[in-house]
């Protein structure tokens, strides 16, 4: 299990190079300066203005050709420093800790919900196979994956906040109200609904998918062929190795996640790392993002090897 694990680990690192310096090169690609985004237009017209525009430039280190900024980023980020962000002028470190807690809060409860609700529905459709059950939850799941999901939080908003008053429709805690578990579960019921509503869509699909191939397998219809009771044969030997595809999949969307809480931190107004990345896109603040971005490789390699492990523990054939 060592070996598999280094050897993981030995594929992990290139990649993770390799996504640094593309998004390095294309993030100062983007439209526009973030010299844009810092100056007033008024200082513009004075005679010195170009003395400060390059100041400014040598004071953010744009001046340098972009190779000297990447090899600069790169010695800055081996030392463990993100940089600080143009816009608000403090480390990049401390805003990811200021907003992370938010989103692994939202992500962390969409993920459940959508599990708990994911994995007995396709099961079921899998035992239930050309049933109304059937037919219904792949209905409902191609439903979820359709819908784009800014809309279903914009409905769910206007439904349950605006119509009903039901929920608050944004935030994570009431202002001038002192927090409390009761108020942020009722600011997080919106936003973690609809992230789990798109996520249980797939996993539906996936589930069902996974439970009919390994239900059709030999070893299954020959336990219960030899008098096995069957929901003893369907969750403790088939539903063990229908998970096994699902693990990969999880694996590949959790840091994916937070592409989908940027959309949702962005409707509901969640303080979280979505919302930092929107906010950073819109000024240009290469810091930020290029950090997320570090953050969310890191992350997608991580579960990968999690998934990889977990895969091995649950089959050892993958070992080999």
């Amino acid at each position: 299990m060592v070996a598999f694990v280094l050897r993981r680990l030995a594929i992990a690192v290139p990649v993770i190079l390799g996504i640094l310096l593309i998004a390095f090169c294309f993030v100062h690609l983007l439209p526009g300066s973030p010299i844009q985004m810092l100056i007033n237009p008024n200082d513009l017209s004075g005679p010195d203005s170009a003395k400060y525009l390059a100041s400014l430039r040598a004071e953010l280190g744009l001046n340098k050709p972009l190779p000297i900024q990447w090899l600069d980023w790169m010695g800055q980020l081996l030392k463990g420093n993100l940089g600080y962000s143009y816009q608000q002028q403090v480390p990049v470190t401390s805003l990811i800790g200021q907003r992370i807690g938010a989103t692994v809060l939202l992500s962390v409860t969409a993920l459940l919900l959508a599990l708990a609700i994911a994995i007995p529905l396709g099961v079921v459709a899998a035992l239930k196979q050309r049933s109304g059950f059937d037919y219904a939850s792949v209905g409902l799941s191609m439903f979820a994956i359709s819908i784009p999901i800014f809309f279903l939080g914009l409905m769910a908003i206007y439904v349950f906040s605006l119509r009903l008053g039901w929920l608050p429709p944004g935030g994570i805690s009431t202002l001038g109200v002192a927090g409390s578990f009761s108020d942020t579960v009722r600011h997080l019921a919106l936003p973690a609904c609809v992230l789990s509503a798109v996520l249980v869509g797939p996993y539906v699909r996936y589930v069902r998918q996974s439970m009919l191939e390994v239900l059709g397998m030999d070893y299954i219809r020959t336990a219960i062929a030899k008098g096995a009771p069957r929901m003893r044969v369907v969750f403790r030997h088939a539903l063990r190795n229908a998970l096994i595809p699902l693990t990969t999949v999880l694996a590949i969307q959790i840091p994916a996640l937070l592409a989908g809480t940027l959309v949702i931190e962005t409707v509901f107004a969640w303080p979280g790392l979505g919302l930092l990345v929107y906010d950073a896109i819109s000024n240009r603040d290469y810091p930020i993002i290029l950090a997320v971005v570090m953050l969310s490789a890191a992350l997608v390699v991580l579960f990968n090897l999690i998934a990889d492990v977990v895969a091995a523990v649950l089959d050892p054939r993958i070992r080999l």
